[in-house]
């Protein structure tokens, strides 16, 4: 009866039925997706004795954890669950090999065995108990894996699978006809499920786990094998963002970096030529805890490889290997040394030829009017146009108008070659509706068929701008460059209003003082001295403002709104 009890267990070992014990379940049931107890899992005759009853269900759990390891095995080794748990699905497998070699000797033990050298139950016992204790671990890190999937978001992109882990065809062609029923009922009940824990979040499940097991050695060793193995393929990814800028293509999304959907600024080019670099963000949830602190460095790293391959730059130059497996240590030096890489080759681009602050001097010189001897001569050329509605303005002109001021051999800005890059825009917003009809980002809300039906004229929506191209709109993205054009807007609208005031003493030059000869010409004087004094203050009001903005706010912060 010994014999025919071991003979049965190697049997369930192997996720075959015995002649006396039997699994309770298809061996591709759902059912092994939970922890199932012995009592549930397999069916042990009453009629065995007592002892060697015992004995078998103190074994047996050794077969039932394997069906359940062997099922997450199959499961996870599908490319639809991703390479990170293909690759520790791998790892599960290459130690359960070492297990299909253990009840391969115990067989031979068992057919060699004779009345001398007998073969018995405790011998069995003593050796699959070693693993029996690491199927336990499997089992605790399937459940882990079980219980993240249960709590993480659903990936929108992610391809969902069934629960059962096999096609129904699949399934029938390999289940005994005694469980066709079962497997049916199994199958109808079969939820759908997708693998929310893939990529950094399976590195993190087993993170925890070695965290948590500090004490236990061997389970610590187990855990620690399985997390080198299952980071290979996301080192590898790694390496490609860190040493490449390239995002390595996956059904599944698993890595810690992704491109950001487009929102209303991306539509603000400021160089329309300019190629499109998109909006990487980092992915918390799939973000591993040994790289949580260096998070920001990584997506960077890769941000400025993108920046500068655009930029005509072989990266190939730059690329250094990241070789081995998991060293904490190793990794750490390989990202800090790939982001200063990165960052050194993209501010040698940025800085090399001194463009950039040349751009920063022409929107501190255009936009903020730090040089603005050409404002005058062009509000003069483009008065008449600036006089008219809205929609009847050409912006042609006002451009013409603009080159004409800045071609000017008296101006300073003359030999300035970033002149070209000065554009006329005509707004759609009024100055002092701005904060009404913006956003936070500072996009615009009203359409200039609005602005024409408020009866707005081209001087109270005008607004410069200046044209950056790549690279340094990077810098000097169009976010930046509105805020700069809406306070240009505001010191051009000052810059007018002096303008006019200075304009009223020119026009009013023909109106001569009157006399005081009689009490009529007394109460003249008296009214024109009162409209030039106040006209006066006014035109000192305005250009004190405007000191104060130039000279008070801007130039003290200007080291700051670089």
């Amino acid at each position: 009866q010994e014999l025919a009890i071991i003979d049965d267990l190697l049997s369930l070992m192997m996720r075959t039925n015995g002649r006396y014990m039997k699994f309770r379940h298809a061996p591709d049931s759902n059912v092994w997706r939970e922890q199932l107890d012995v009592h549930e899992a397999v069916e042990v005759p009453q009629w065995m004795n007592a002892v060697l009853s015992e004995m078998a269900r103190k074994i047996a759990p050794v077969a039932v954890l394997h069906m359940r390891i062997d099922r997450f095995v199959r499961v996870y080794a599908r490319a639809s669950a991703g390479v990170v748990n293909q690759a520790l699905a791998a790892a599960i497998r290459a130690l359960l090999k070492d297990y299909y070699v253990l009840v391969a000797q115990l067989e031979h033990r068992l057919r060699t065995a004779t009345r001398t050298k007998p073969f018995t139950l405790q011998q069995v016992w003593f050796h699959v108990a070693p693993t029996l204790q690491v199927f336990e671990r499997l089992a605790l890190l399937i459940d882990r894996v079980q219980t993240q999937a249960q709590v993480s978001p659903q990936p929108a992109d992610v391809p969902q699978e069934d629960d059962g882990f096999t096609t129904l065809a699949d399934k029938r062609s390999n289940v005994p006809d005694e469980y066709e029923s079962d497997e049916d009922e199994d199958s109808q009940e079969a939820e759908e499920e997708t693998f929310h824990v893939r990529g950094g979040t399976t590195l993190n499940v087993i993170s925890n786990l070695i965290n948590h097991r500090g004490g236990d050695v061997s389970a610590r060793q187990l855990y620690e094998f399985l997390l080198a193995r299952a980071t290979v393929p996301f080192l590898k990814m790694l390496r490609c963002w860190l040493h490449d800028g390239t995002l390595e293509k996956s059904q599944c999304g698993e890595f810690m970096v992704a491109t950001e959907a487009l929102n209303a600024d991306d539509f603000l080019e400021v160089d329309t030529d300019a190629p499109r670099i998109p909006n990487f963000v980092p992915v918390p949830a799939l973000t591993p805890i040994f790289l949580q602190e260096f998070n920001s460095q990584i997506v960077r790293t890769g941000l400025y490889l993108n920046i500068v391959r655009n930029c005509g730059v072989d990266l190939r130059k730059l690329d250094r290997a990241l070789n081995g497996l998991l060293n904490q240590q190793r990794l750490v030096k390989e990202i800090e040394a790939a982001y200063l890489r990165a960052n050194q080759a993209l501010m040698d681009i940025l800085l090399k030829d001194g463009h950039l602050f040349s751009y920063f001097g022409a929107v501190k010189h255009y936009l903020l009017f730090d040089k603005a001897d050409y404002l005058g001569y062009f509000l003069d050329l483009a008065r008449g146009e600036l006089q008219k509605n809205v929609h009847m303005v050409s912006l042609n002109k006002l451009q013409s108008a603009l080159e004409l001021a800045l071609l000017n051999p008296a101006s300073i800005s003359h030999d300035d070659p970033l002149r070209d890059h000065l554009r006329v825009v005509i707004e759609n917003t009024p100055l002092t509706d701005l904060s009404k009809s913006t956003d936070k980002s500072g996009v615009s809300f009203m359409g200039a068929s609005a602005a024409a039906e408020h009866g707005l004229i081209g001087a109270e929506v005008l607004a410069l701008t200046l044209r950056v191209p790549f690279p340094y709109s990077i810098v000097l993205d169009a976010v930046s460059m509105r805020k700069y054009k809406e306070l240009g807007r505001l010191l051009l609208a000052i810059r007018q209003t002096e303008q006019n005031l200075l304009d009223m003493w020119t026009r009013n030059r023909r109106y001569t003082t009157p006399s005081a000869s009689d009490s009529a010409g007394q109460l003249r004087k008296f009214a024109f001295n009162r409209i030039y004094t106040v006209r006066h203050r006014m035109l000192v009001c305005v250009q004190q403002l405007l000191y104060y903005c130039c000279w008070e706010v801007i130039e003290p912060q200007w080291a700051g709104m670089m």
